[in-house]
C-alpha cells in the first residue's frame, strides 16, 4: 500500500506539470472517469481538438451515467482544457511520464483489490467473521 501512496504522489507531482488544476474537474481523481480522460487524452492540446461526443464515448465506457451526464463532464473536461496553460509541450518526455505513471497507478490499483478480495475470503473461513462483519460501520469496510 505504501508504493500505491507514492505512484500517487508521483502522479499528482506529474499531472500538475501537464494538466495544471485537473483535480478541480472530478470528484475522485482517481476515479475511473478521471483517469480514462487524460490517458486517453494525455495532454491538454489534444483534449481541446475533440468533440464532445467523442470524449463523452470515452466518460460513458467508464461509467454507468446516461448519454446527458456525459456530454456535460465532456464538455466541462474540453472547456477546462481550453482555459488552462499547460507546463510542456504535447511532444515533451513529461507527457509520456504522465502515460506510464497512469498505467503503473492502474495497475497497483487492481492488485490492491484483488489483494484486498483474497483477504476477505480467506477472513470468511474465520469463524468470527459473521460476527465482526455484522458490526455497525464496519460491514463492507472489512
Amino acid at each position: 500500500m505504501v508504493h500505491i501512496r507514492k505512484d500517487k504522489v508521483s502522479f499528482r507531482a506529474q499531472l500538475d506539470v501537464v494538466f495544471p488544476g485537473y483535480d478541480t474537474l472530478y470528484d475522485d481523481l482517481y476515479g475511473p472517469v478521471a483517469l480514462a480522460v487524460i490517458e486517453k487524452y494525455p495532454h491538454p492540446e489534444m483534449l481541446q481538438k475533440k468533440k464532445i461526443n467523442t470524449v463523452s464515448k470515452v466518460i460513458q465506457n467508464k461509467t454507468c451515467h446516461r448519454q446527458a451526464a456525459s456530454d456535460t463532464m465532456a464538455d466541462k473536461a474540453i472547456e477546462y482544457s481550453k482555459t488552462i496553460y499547460s507546463g510542456c509541450d504535447k511532444d515533451d518526455i513529461e507527457v509520456l511520464i504522465l502515460q506510464r505513471l497512469i498505467k503503473k497507478l492502474k495497475e497497483d490499483m487492481a492488485e490492491a483489490e484483488r489483494t484486498i478480495g483474497e483477504m476477505i475470503k480467506l477472513a470468511q473461513e474465520l469463524p468470527d467473521f459473521s460476527i465482526i462483519k455484522s458490526i455497525p460501520g464496519i460491514g463492507d469496510n472489512l
